[in-house]
């Protein structure tokens, strides 16, 4: 009875987030309507209970808000260096970009994970060009997690790498304030303003309401600056006793000076911290997203969670054109580095490319759980299904002259119509014994067309469509103190457009990426103030997309073929004041991850995938004392890596090909808050070590970080009456 209402719900659900458990079933309706407000709206993909740590299937990990507080971090990047087998790459040469890779996989515009915001996709087009241009905001989040087994297969609609969710602060119960501003070095500046409250309502709980607003300037560590404007609202609201819903608004603006040049060897080595190289190229971004979720009980042990997206990217960047060999028809307005070193130096033209962006998304996503049994095995039932549309425009323009308008030399338009459906049961056959299979079906229809482009006539359109059916399952074997895990499914990312229509007037995609996805586990929590878990892991792909830089110099995607991928992922965290029983709180963690992602076949065989890094390893100290003072260490090992697929070890002149060093990163901060009156300081440096180093050598050239940055901060958070 309950599935066939599970079923007829979902059918007339409006929309839902990701799956989550129930509360056990209610025996009154006072109990349902218990059950429902002890649940958080924020959409998780794992969440931080023991049984369903216990229950999930596949390797995880959550980086909570007390983490995130502690930390003081200036971006998402730092967070994310914690966790184990994810490359974490920071571009800090204006707009903040961030990369992120896991287990031996291309970290490049983190294509290769499912990226979400609260459930949302923040990939500009999540199937037909899966970037992640809009850099998430730290200061928007209480909890990061990260999912990287089976349990992958109820997100889409990539189901390689795993799935990142990033959850923005909960609407509070209570009023609260806060306001903080920070100033540092290279000309940063910070500010922050965040308010909420609870508004009462007769019989049901309360309507809660939250809104932020940060400003962020930076005149960065190589006179790239930057200007960030991030804005959130979010309304929590009862529909019923048992249901609510809650309403999200969020726009961010960001102004900087980004360029696509990078170093030469000869310039990094003498003068790493030399100042961009084309300060007149310029990059403005807009996004502006909503999204409301749903959740109710819609009988015992049955409950809806939907949701309804949609979001904007607007991007707008100016680029200079440059030669690295110079052309005797053409006239330069500068040239910089060793004018004599073949290929030692960069010609800039007096011209500038435009590339005018704009990229709709829209879903709907109605998710469904479903608790019953069948004799003596308990199932949870989550299944689902997504609508989803998105539309890019591409337009490109020659601006001569440093002008601000140009002609119209190409406009690109494409359009993907998606439809994913998944069903996975969680078979509790004892206390000791899950199994969790599950299969996904992708399906999606693109349509591109060229207005204007030189070898085409105008109105030139093509189509293509593809279709995927990805099954995985999950063994869970113990205790929620302490239990063995196991997986297997396949993944899937499909097909990319790298042309929004060729000279033959057809849809230029890249061949969808599929891959046979095995690991196994050991977790445990023995003690509240004890956990660790350590998993290895072997990826196989039929075909990856790579990145590879040619003997010109241009780097593109291209079909890589098989390759496989084996390592393993391990984490330890201790909590001494716990254990110890003592007023301080004194946590140590500890976390590493090692990948061998190599070619498989051809004349590559053998040969490390281009930007597949060692392992990384990360480490932190925290202390609490109890009268507010604190303090915080982290320290982070990035392994070195190839950039091409010809492991060209030796740097060439231009800085665009050759072994990429491992490097360190230590970051240390001390705080201080009054409980009584809500002030508080801090202090934090960051890159304290202040060793610049190369973190990639695309698309054209070294790009370095690690430049020591010292922030003083004063905040003040409104005391809560008690």
């Amino acid at each position: 009875m309950k599935v066939a209402i599970a079923i007829a719900a979902l059918g007339l659900a409006p929309l839902n987030a990701q799956a989550q458990d129930v509360a056990a079933e209610p025996s009154t309706e006072a109990d349902t309507e218990a059950a429902l407000l002890d649940e958080p709206i924020e959409v998780e993909v794992v969440g931080d209970r023991a049984e369903r740590i216990q229950k999930t299937p596949g390797s995880f990990t959550v980086i909570g808000s007390e983490e995130i507080e502690r930390a003081a971090p200036m971006n998402s990047a730092e967070m994310l260096r914690r966790v184990p087998g994810l490359y974490v790459r920071e571009d800090t040469s204006g707009g903040n970009r961030l990369d992120i890779g896991v287990r031996g996989l291309d970290p490049g515009r983190s294509r290769r994970l499912l990226v979400l915001e609260d459930g949302m996709p923040l990939a500009i087009n999540p199937y037909a060009e899966p970037d992640l241009y809009f850099t998430p905001q730290i200061e928007r989040y209480s909890k990061i997690e990260v999912l990287k087994g089976s349990g992958s297969i109820l997100y889409g609609p990539q189901t390689i790498g795993g799935v990142v969710n990033f959850s923005t602060r909960p609407a509070p119960f209570e009023t609260e304030g806060f306001a903080s501003v920070d100033v540092g070095s290279f000309g940063y500046v910070r500010t922050i303003g965040r308010f909420g409250a609870a508004i009462p309502v007769e019989g049901l709980e309360p309507v809660r309401i939250l809104g932020q607003v940060v400003v962020k300037r930076a005149d960065g560590a190589r006179e790239q600056g930057s200007k960030d404007l991030d804005a959130l609202a979010k309304v929590v609201f009862p529909a019923s006793k048992t249901s609510r819903a809650t309403v999200k608004l969020a726009a961010h603006h960001t102004s900087a000076t980004s360029e696509d040049v990078g170093l030469t060897r000869e310039m990094f080595e003498l003068d790493p911290k030399r100042a961009g190289l084309s300060p007149d190229s310029r990059m403005k971004l807009l996004r502006v997203d909503g999204s409301v979720v749903y959740e109710a009980e819609v009988d015992e042990g049955v409950s809806i969670k939907t949701l309804a997206y949609v979001s904007n990217t607007g991007r707008i960047w100016q680029r200079q054109l440059y030669d690295r060999i110079p052309n005797p028809d053409t006239t330069y307005q500068r040239a910089v580095g060793n004018l004599v070193a073949p290929l030692g130096a960069i010609y800039f033209r007096d011209d500038v490319r435009e590339l005018d962006r704009s990229y709709w998304v829209g879903g709907i996503e109605p998710r469904l759980t479903a608790k019953f049994s069948t004799g003596e095995v308990l199932h949870t039932l989550d299944t689902g299904m997504r609508l989803l549309g998105e539309h890019a425009t591409l337009e490109e323009r020659a601006l001569a002259g440093g002008g601000v308008t140009g002609v119209l030399s190409s406009r690109d338009l494409h359009t993907t119509f998606a439809l994913a459906a998944y069903v996975q049961d969680r078979l509790l056959f004892r206390d000791w014994l899950v199994v969790t299979p599950g299969v996904r079906i992708e399906h999606a229809s693109y349509l591109s067309s060229s207005e204007i482009k030189a070898s085409l006539q105008s109105d030139v359109s093509g189509s293509a469509s593809s279709t995927a059916v990805i099954p995985g399952v999950g063994v869970n074997l113990g205790s929620p103190e302490v239990h063995v895990f196991a997986g297997m499914h396949l993944g899937y990312a499909p097909p990319r457009v790298v042309d929004a229509i060729t000279a033959e007037g057809e849809t230029a995609l890249l061949s969808p990426e599929q891959s046979t996805n095995w690991e196994a586990g050991l977790r445990a929590k023995p003690k509240d103030w004890l956990r660790g878990d350590v998993t290895v892991f072997l990826q196989r792909f039929s075909n990856q997309i790579v990145p590879n830089t040619s003997l010109d110099g241009t780097t593109e995607l291209v079909n890589g073929g098989s390759t496989q991928s084996i390592g393993g992922d391990a984490s330890f965290d201790v909590r001494i004041g716990r254990a110890t029983k003592i007023d301080w709180d004194i946590d140590i963690g500890a976390r590493g991850g090692f990948a061998r992602a190599i070619f498989l076949g051809s004349l590559r065989e053998g040969k490390r995938l281009p930007y597949a890094p060692d392992g990384t390893l990360s480490g932190t100290l925290d202390v609490d004392a109890p009268f507010g003072l604190g303090a915080g260490f982290a320290a982070s090992w990035m392994g070195g890596f190839f950039t091409d697929e010809a492991n060209t070890r030796q740097p060439d002149a231009t800085g665009r090909v050759g072994y990429v060093d491992g490097y360190v990163q230590l970051d240390a901060n001390a705080r201080f808050r009054e409980e009584r009156t809500g002030l508080g300081a801090t202090v934090s440096v960051k890159n304290l070590l202040d060793q610049p180093f190369v973190i990639a050598r695309r698309p054209e050239g070294i790009w370095t970080s690690g430049f020591r940055q010292i922030i003083f901060g004063l905040s003040w958070t409104v005391p809560t009456k008690k």
